[in-house]
């Protein structure tokens, strides 16, 4: 089950790039793809955040999801991750509600946005009838080469990602 809401964070920690606003130069040379500045931010809402296996389940969201470009470097930006992370989690037969919080840093390439490595980590309580249970859980995904999230150019309209509002 863990590695299930491990893939939920996998998937939510994909970086919005069509959000920004251009503060800089576009490099036209390489398909238009966005030029960040540190301090650029993006806040959503993750809902519905659904993950299903033999071995359990999750329905829930993350409020306040939001990813604050806080360094560059000449190859790559620096995203801090933040959120509110709440839902039903249920693990043979064990069926608890889960609030907590998510924080971390990605670590994306300039050139073409693709994610190089992110760390995850996530506290907080899941509540199984009245007792609560404490949790903790750290996370670290690396991609040889960058995962590749975005196919540039990308027109107005032409993208989506599922799940976020």
């Amino acid at each position: 089950m863990i590695i299930g809401i491990c893939f939920l964070f996998v998937c939510v920690s994909l970086t919005p790039t069509m959000g920004a606003t251009k503060k800089g130069p576009m490099r036209t040379s390489e398909g238009d793809i966005p030029t960040w500045t540190v301090g650029d931010a993006w806040i959503y809402t993750v809902n519905p955040l659904s993950f299903s296996s033999p071995n359990g389940s999750f329905d829930g969201s993350i409020q306040n999801f939001k990813q604050t470009v806080g360094g560059m470097t000449d190859d790559s930006y620096t995203i801090s991750i933040t959120g509110d992370i709440s839902g039903n989690v249920d693990v043979s037969g064990f069926s608890g509600e889960l609030t907590g919080v998510i924080t971390g840093q990605s670590y994306i390439r300039v050139s073409d946005l693709a994610e190089e490595t992110t760390e995850l980590h996530s506290t907080g309580t899941i509540r199984y009838l009245w007792i609560p249970f404490d949790y903790s859980m750290d996370l670290y995904m690396s991609s040889t080469p960058a995962l590749e999230v975005y196919d540039f150019p990308i027109q107005l309209e032409e993208w989506q990602l599922n799940g976020l509002t």
